[in-house]
């Protein structure tokens, strides 16, 4: 089939337009006669429109987040089902009857004619124009008389706002409410983080990472500390051995000769306390040492028995700074355990600080972020 290419000009068109002229001058006018038919003969109908602002809730949406996200379409039934109630539109019927010319109509069949002649759109607040996510809403209503329109306009307007009025505070009870247990279960956190913070300081009080230069300065102390005493206590034992070398070389009483075993005894102690600085206690030297001792304090101790009462003054002098030397020694050796004790505990809190740490900060960390949603 071939396809025909010829092209129309104005000339055909007017020829068309000049062919078809009767049934245009009888489509056209009879058209525009129908549609002027019934705009008359339709009944007329007022609508009588409201605007209503939707105020802004004053409580953050990052404080109070909904659960449910209702859509525009949703909110609108919703707001036109509870303001729209049946026992509101019987109470509006009752105090202004929208249709006193229909006596035949039942209260209910009212109900349903004023629902249905009511609509409501979401608008811009600004210039009223349709938006789904605009902060105000149109109410309209339609009845063939205007007065009835504007009257009854008045009562569904306050009847929507009382409804958003009972519905914000519904929603302010259910805020509060909130608000209320989030403050509660908030308050609960931050005793409960308070409280694990101070029952880890009592566990690792010491070990905190804000006492690590307090540990740092007492281990340098007690450093310096046990340096001095050992120092101290080599002084005082040498003195000691002094004093015993020299209270062996004197005679008790004034009439009696110095008894040999305590020249021996004082020699023995002091070649042992020589032998234990460069040996080990299994060393034989040592044990050789230690039975010589024994055996010679033994001795001592039977010829003291049966020696007379010591009477000679300058061996009074001397027992007595010997008995004051040993105390001396002896407190400065107990001295010299508690700071070395005390070097230990401050390096064994120093080597627990960097475990301790990472958990002490995340308590802290929780501590901050309970606080923070006080």
């Amino acid at each position: 089939m071939a396809m025909n290419d010829t092209a129309y000009t104005l000339a055909d068109y007017v020829s068309l337009l000049k062919r078809r002229r009767r049934i245009l001058l009888t489509v056209f006018p009879a058209a525009i006669l129908i549609s002027v038919f019934y705009a008359y003969w339709l009944p007329t109908l007022y609508e009588s429109t409201a605007t209503i602002l939707i105020e802004s809730s004053s409580v953050s949406d990052k404080m109070v987040m909904s659960t449910v996200t209702i859509d525009s379409d949703a909110q609108i039934n919703a707001v036109r089902r509870g303001a729209l109630s049946d026992d509101n539109l019987r109470g509006l019927i009752q105090k202004l009857d929208p249709y006193p010319d229909s006596p035949e109509m039942s209260v209910d069949d009212k109900i349903s004619l004023v629902r249905s002649s009511v609509s409501l759109q979401r608008v811009n607040p600004t210039d009223f124009k349709p938006d789904v996510s605009g902060s105000a809403f149109t109410i309209s209503y339609q009845n063939p008389d205007r007065t009835r329109a504007k009257a009854v306009m008045q009562q569904l307007a306050e009847l929507f706002l009382d409804y958003n009025r009972k519905a914000r505070e519904r929603a302010a009870d259910e805020t509060y409410r909130f608000l209320s247990e989030k403050a509660r279960a908030v308050d609960a956190q931050v005793r409960a983080a308070d409280q694990n913070i101070a029952d880890f300081k009592r566990r690792y009080g010491n070990a905190l990472p804000e006492d690590r230069v307090r540990n740092e300065v007492a281990m340098e102390r007690a450093r310096g500390s046990l340096d001095e005493l050992e120092g101290r206590i080599r002084d005082a034992e040498q003195h000691e051995q002094d004093l015993e070398l020299q209270l062996s070389q004197l005679n008790p009483t004034l009439a009696g000769a110095a008894a040999d075993f305590r020249t021996e005894l004082a020699n023995a102690k002091a070649q042992l306390a020589a032998a234990e600085q460069r040996y080990t206690p299994e060393h034989p030297d040592v044990k050789r040492l230690r039975r010589a001792v024994a055996e010679l304090a033994a001795r001592g101790a039977t010829e003291s028995g049966k020696a007379a009462v010591p009477d000679n003054p300058e061996y009074l002098r001397v027992s007595t700074a010997l008995a004051t030397a040993r105390r001396d020694t002896e407190a400065l050796r107990n001295q010299t355990n508690r700071t070395r004790s005390e070097l230990q505990a401050a390096a064994g809190y120093l080597s627990m600080t960097p475990a301790v740490e990472r958990e002490y900060t995340e308590l802290l960390r929780e501590q901050s972020t309970a606080r923070e949603q006080a």
